[in-house]
């Protein structure tokens, strides 16, 4: 899809640096993005994510508390007078592939939940920055619920974004002095990605203290746990910054890999 290739352009370039650029291609799209469910939701989270990326937290909240189009008023588009055949062509496949969705490919439906989840956690991020861990834990509850419900969380593609979540709940909790919930989060995100994928403790253990790497070695204590976490969840944070562009499992690509 040329639009949703063209809003990862524009992330890209806001990832960059060139804010202008990427404010034009944002622009630029707003009136087809107003035509989808996908493409809003995309446009409304890369929007955010830019004005992060320009240390705006307050804008970012502006943007992400916006309304978007949901599958009714899709529809109400679609049989608008004045669309064209092939925008009404467009549309209706996409409502059609709610129904026939199977396999690997994922539906409209799975695709916006996907999106919304990735929204909250753009919105958590935006209100800790903001100082208001509070709400940034409300945030992260609901990405975790929406990243986690679509095909029974077995969606490969989002479990660096969902371990990062459970991370930062986690911290949250750690602040709170509320030990338990921490160590829930950070047993559930170890978890997460020691199964699928496997290999990506061992560039975390290795950046750690010499301390942190021995309790990494017996992880069945809980402060052992929440130190081995700490520094792996510093490895997850970097890896999800570098990789913030790379939304193909949201955007552009309906075909997702599933866990078993």
């Amino acid at each position: 899809n040329a639009a949703e290739a063209q809003l990862n352009e524009a992330l890209q370039q806001s990832n960059l640096g060139n804010y202008g650029k990427a404010g034009d291609l944002f622009a630029a799209l707003t009136d087809a993005s107003a035509q989808s469910p996908i493409l809003a939701r995309m446009l409304r989270n890369f929007r955010a994510l830019d004005a992060l990326n320009k240390s705006r937290p307050g804008l970012a909240l502006e943007i992400l508390e916006a309304p978007v189009a949901g599958l009714s008023e899709n529809l109400a588009i679609r049989n608008a007078p004045g669309i064209s055949p092939a925008l009404a062509a467009r549309l209706a496949a996409e409502q059609g592939s709610i129904l026939s969705g199977i396999g690997d490919r994922l539906t409209v439906l799975e695709r916006m939940q996907l999106l919304d989840g990735q929204g909250d956690y753009a919105k958590a991020t935006a209100l800790r920055l903001s100082g208001n861990e509070l709400a940034a834990a409300g945030a992260l509850v609901s990405a975790r619920q929406n990243l986690s419900e679509v095909r029974g969380g077995r969606v490969q593609s989002v479990y660096w974004l969902r371990a990062q979540v459970l991370a930062e709940l986690a911290e949250i909790a750690e602040q709170a002095r509320d030990l338990d919930a921490a160590d829930r989060y950070h047993a559930e995100g170890i978890e997460l990605l020691e199964v699928n994928y496997p290999a990506s403790a061992a560039p975390a253990a290795s950046t750690a203290s010499a301390s942190a790497s021995a309790a990494s070695t017996s992880t069945s204590t809980a402060a052992g746990r929440r130190e081995w976490a700490r520094h792996f969840s510093r490895h997850q944070r970097q890896f999800f910054a570098a990789q913030q562009s790379c939304c193909g499992f949201l955007a552009g690509e309906q075909s997702c890999t599933f866990a078993d």
